[in-house]
């Protein structure tokens, strides 16, 4: 029954969710299974599921708060002078792109909002790694700054990061193998049938392993539900001549320099005061947006998929689970001590992916009022 809770570790892990082995982690021994499976109805059900879950007049802002990685006009990420944080509202927060133009002595470091840098051409979207099909290159300012995505390097990252989430996902899957495995030698290897000294039903280990297949399945199902009402776009510096480290002096000339301006505020009733919070020099800038599945014209996109995939996540989860959990009962006492210490083993791991969550980003505090007039000064 541990399995069904972890309502806070679920959301923490899911809302970071891009990649498929994020989807494979966190299905194999599962903590927070009603999580997911609420949380895939609430962001991709019907109505008439949603009612069901008791989310039926919910607000599409407050599944996006809890579940999802993107920010919108009325969802946002804001700094409390000790981590980021994510609440409901409009904030006054403003993104500002720092880039080399020109050459030799000419070479000046400019000030850009990402409008204006995409506008003028000093950056660009790239195709190949854009998750919308729909998308024209063009960027929207009316959502909220991605803070939390952008404090890493994502482009740099995602190769490193993806063949460290692919190690962990082959090393959940061996877990989760190895749980069965214990469980068949618990019933048909009579050496260790014996030395447990109770007798198994016959039916526990079919149901164990059937239930256990279709859990892993709806998890991951749940999983990529949330991770698809997202579109995540990666922005890059535009090549030229005139920006290249021999000609501009500097090594970061083909990078993006990011900071966020933040004004003293108040939002959602919380106060948060006023910050320059340090991107870095970036390859690339992410965004992540809400993905509108009711006007796209893909029907890989569009709601019905949706409907379907959150609703086959769900019947595949909860069906699963009660048949793990029924297969459990006639199995003897060590394939129960493995199921728990997979489960304790993929918390910590699931721990050590999201390890960077609440790292405190590097920020310096500003005088009221006088924000822009310190980016003027220190940039």
């Amino acid at each position: 029954l541990l399995a069904l809770f972890g309502d806070q570790f679920a959301t923490q892990f899911m809302r970071e969710t891009l990649i498929w082995p994020d989807h494979v982690i966190f299905a194999m021994a599962p903590l927070g299974i009603l999580t997911a499976v609420i949380g895939a109805i609430r962001v991709g059900g019907p109505s008439w599921a949603r009612a069901v879950v008791g989310r039926a007049r919910e607000t599409r802002a407050a599944a996006e708060l809890e579940l999802m990685s993107s920010t919108s006009h009325e969802v946002c990420e804001l700094f409390n002078g000790r981590y980021i944080v994510r609440s409901l509202g409009k904030p006054s927060l403003e993104q500002f792109l720092y880039l080399w133009r020109g050459s030799g002595e000419d070479a000046r470091r400019e000030i850009h909002t990402m409008e204006s840098a995409v506008r003028e051409g000093l950056v660009k979207n790239d195709a190949k790694q854009n998750s919308d099909p729909e998308s024209d290159g063009t960027y929207n300012d009316s959502a909220a700054p991605n803070v939390v995505l952008n404090l890493s390097d994502y482009s740099r990252e995602a190769a490193q990061q993806g063949w460290k989430l692919l190690s962990i996902a082959i090393v959940s899957t061996i877990i989760q193998a190895a749980v069965l495995a214990i469980s068949a030698l618990s019933v048909y290897n009579e050496d260790v049938a014996s030395r447990v000294g109770e007798p198994s039903a016959p039916y526990g280990f079919p149901l164990f392993v059937s239930g256990t297949v279709s859990l892993v399945v709806g998890m991951i199902l749940c999983s990529w539900t949330i991770e698809r009402s997202t579109s995540e776009r990666l922005w890059y510096r535009v090549s030229s001549p005139s920006n290249d480290a021999q000609a501009t002096g500097t090594k970061d000339s083909d990078k993006i320099g990011i900071v966020w301006l933040q004004r003293d505020q108040r939002v959602s009733d919380q106060k948060f005061a006023a910050f320059a919070i340090h991107g870095g020099w970036k390859e690339s800038i992410i965004t992540s947006t809400r993905r509108d599945t009711q006007t796209s014209a893909d029907p890989r996109q569009g709601a019905a998929f949706n409907y379907l995939l959150a609703l086959s996540g769900a019947f595949f989860g909860l069906v699963g689970f009660i048949i793990q959990f029924q297969g459990l009962r006639g199995l003897t006492w060590p394939s129960s001590v493995a199921q728990l210490t997979a489960i304790a083993i993929m918390a910590v791991l699931r721990a050590f992916v999201r390890r960077k969550i609440g790292n405190k980003p590097p920020a310096h505090q500003m005088h009221e009022g006088h924000e822009l007039d310190w980016l003027a000064c220190n940039l």
